[in-house]
């Protein structure tokens, strides 16, 4: 299993994908007011069709779950967080497949 990190200029924070692959995940904008936040999944394999992105808190409850369509390999969803989330961070797990990405993100209030 390979593991990147690296450094994320488009809006903060740091990817890490458990993939053998070159897929990648983008997550903006993060830091994030709690409202809106963009996902950005590519070459996550043509035969997937979905995505299963899990917000969970920092005690490991999951306080909501997502599914995104992914056409071609490919994917580009604004994820609407309803502003209910309380100031903190907070880790998205998105799993495409057999891919595996972890991103915290950050909840300013």
């Amino acid at each position: 299993c390979l593991l990147t990190i690296e450094p994320s200029f488009g809006g903060g924070g740091t990817n890490m994908v458990l993939t053998e692959g070159g897929a990648s995940l983008n997550l903006w904008p993060n830091p994030n007011r709690g409202d809106e936040l963009w996902v950005s999944l590519s070459e996550v394999g043509t035969e997937v069709r979905t995505a299963t992105m899990d917000l969970i808190d920092l005690n490991g409850k999951r306080v909501r779950s997502v599914v995104i369509p992914i056409e071609e390999g490919t994917a580009r969803s604004l994820i609407d967080l309803d502003g209910d989330l309380a100031g903190g961070v907070y880790v998205i797990r998105i799993v495409a497949g057999d891919n595996t990405f972890v991103e915290r993100l950050v909840i300013q209030r």
